[in-house]
């Protein structure tokens, strides 16, 4: 079951690159409507097409919510890849969940992006969404198996 999730999730994050992931009257420049992809790759360049204009210091001086929850939303997807990659070697698994918590608000600041630039999700983007929570949780399952519920409680 575990499997399936997981690559369901996987499935449903490459489909969603090539559908369309926002619309919205005044926040989205783009004569159409973008895909997830454009959206990545856009919010991945920004920073550094902003420093490359600017200096370093002036990005650390016009640091908004916007621009910390835009800029954020550029490291979703190369954090994800990361994080399914080591999901499958499966040769550290504290900080594949140390990732694993860290990407959730991650995608919590897309939100913020949202409101600020006055779009509205589509269907990429929940296909998106949607397929980056299967593949974080497909593991949970086996936390939560006869053995290890009979064990003591380990947290750290």
């Amino acid at each position: 079951m575990n499997r399936l999730c997981f690559w369901t999730g996987f499935s449903l994050y490459l489909v969603s690159f090539w559908l369309t992931a926002l619309n919205g009257r005044h926040g989205v420049l783009a004569p159409e409507s973008p895909s997830i992809a454009d959206w990545a790759f856009d919010a991945f360049l920004a920073p550094l097409i902003f420093i490359h204009w600017q200096s370093v210091g002036a990005l650390v001086e016009e640091l908004t919510t916007a621009k910390v929850s835009f800029f954020l939303n550029g490291w979703i997807n190369p954090v994800f890849l990361l994080v399914v990659i080591l999901m499958l070697l499966d040769k550290t698994p504290k900080l594949t969940r140390v990732l694993r918590y860290v990407l959730l608000p991650m995608v919590a600041f897309c939100w913020i992006t949202l409101l600020y630039q006055r779009a509205y999700p589509r269907e990429g983007y929940f296909l998106w969404t949607i397929g980056m929570l299967l593949v974080l949780s497909s593991d949970l399952q086996k936390r939560f198996t006869k053995e290890t519920l009979t064990r003591p409680l380990n947290l750290f």
